[in-house]
């Protein structure tokens, strides 16, 4: 029996209890109070987030859709003067030249013929033939608007060439009016612009192509994201996108702008839900203080519990030896430490009275 004593395995002591005890009476409101901070943390920080790229979205895709719409309606309304409407040389290049005087962004303005060759231009240069390109194609099978983003080999940089029919009276095709403008006056603002640490901007032209980037102008080429899923929703009209680049995800707001440009402002979804994990470092510091007040408590009222308890024990393993004259002080205890106490005491008594009779017998 003793060895099987001696076998057996102790359990949590009365601090070990009384530590989880006050750990969970701490911890249990802690987590119901962290559950409901961090969903209200996510939802506020999503959509302040969203509301933040919807701001710089919209800001940017105002800039683009106001110099846009300059370009375009002086184009119109230049293309429906008599003086265009001649297409001499002569009567029209004074008026090409000074249009790319009073825009400085046109670099060159030009007309066009029906046969595709150019006919006058605010430069010297000997006539062109323009028949093959996109935005004469576009006027001349009757859209209203031809454009086109290249790399200019004048200005080593992306330039929007821009085109409107010339049309007579009769409403009869009798050529074109174009002009390459520089970017710069849009893709300044959209480089320098600054979404949070990583966050950027990007400009992309109908086509698709990567006209500028948040800290980069495409002065090479013209990178190709049609399948980037921010071209694809902005380009079906969609606003608000979240897929994943370079392995992460990014929360995107996006504007489709007039003439079909599109502004995209995006950033890392990590970067937007940086309050939550704030919020989620500063409750795993409230737990750890919880710990050490929960350790503190228990090393506290567990002796209070447990030295009572030790003596009693050792009180009634004398008292199985036969030896009934120890003290017990906790009797004047009132909680249930006292009870017990009270409770041997008197059993004491009845085993000393029970001994005393049968010694007296033998």
């Amino acid at each position: 029996m003793a060895g099987t004593d001696n076998k057996r395995v102790r359990g949590l002591g009365i601090f070990g209890k009384l530590f989880l005890a006050f750990l969970l009476a701490a911890l249990v409101p802690l987590l119901i109070t962290w559950y409901f901070a961090r969903e209200r943390a996510r939802e506020d920080a999503s959509q302040l987030g969203e509301q933040q790229l919807k701001s710089v979205a919209n800001r940017l895709a105002d800039k683009v859709e106001s110099w846009l719409r300059i370009n375009q309606q002086s184009l119109i309304e230049l293309a429906s003067t008599a003086a265009m409407q001649t297409m001499k040389p002569d009567v029209q290049k004074p008026i090409l030249v000074s249009m790319s005087l009073h825009q400085p962004w046109s670099f060159l303005v030009f007309t066009i013929g029906v046969d595709g060759m150019s006919v006058a231009r605010n430069d010297n240069l000997a006539p062109i033939n323009y028949a093959d390109r996109g935005y004469f194609k576009d006027v001349a099978d009757g859209k209203p608007i031809g454009q086109q983003v290249v790399i200019s080999r004048t200005i080593n940089k992306p330039s929007w060439v821009v085109a409107v029919p010339i049309r007579d009276a009769y409403g009869r095709f009798l050529g074109a009016l174009a002009k390459s403008n520089a970017l710069t006056e849009i893709t300044d603002v959209l480089v320098n612009e600054r979404i949070g640490r990583t966050g950027k901007a990007m400009l992309l032209a109908p086509d698709g192509k990567l006209i500028a980037q948040t800290g980069a102008v495409m002065d090479k080429e013209l990178l190709d994201l049609t399948k980037h899923p921010a071209y694809t929703i902005g380009a079906s009209g969609g606003e608000v996108a979240r897929y994943t680049e370079d392995g992460k995800t990014m929360l995107a707001r996006i504007r489709k702008t007039r003439l079909d440009w599109i502004v995209v402002v995006q950033m890392p979804e990590e970067e937007v839900f940086d309050r939550v994990r704030q919020t989620d470092l500063y409750m795993l510091q409230l737990f750890g203080v919880a710990a050490v007040v929960a350790a503190f408590f228990a090393l506290i009222v567990s002796p209070t519990i447990a030295n009572p308890i030790r003596r009693l024990t050792a009180i009634t393993e004398e008292i199985s030896r036969g030896n009934f004259d120890e003290e017990i002080n906790e009797v004047k205890r009132s909680d249930e430490i006292g009870a017990l106490a009270r409770s041997i005491e008197r059993m004491t008594k009845s085993l000393r009275i029970a001994v005393s009779r049968l010694r007296e017998k033998r």
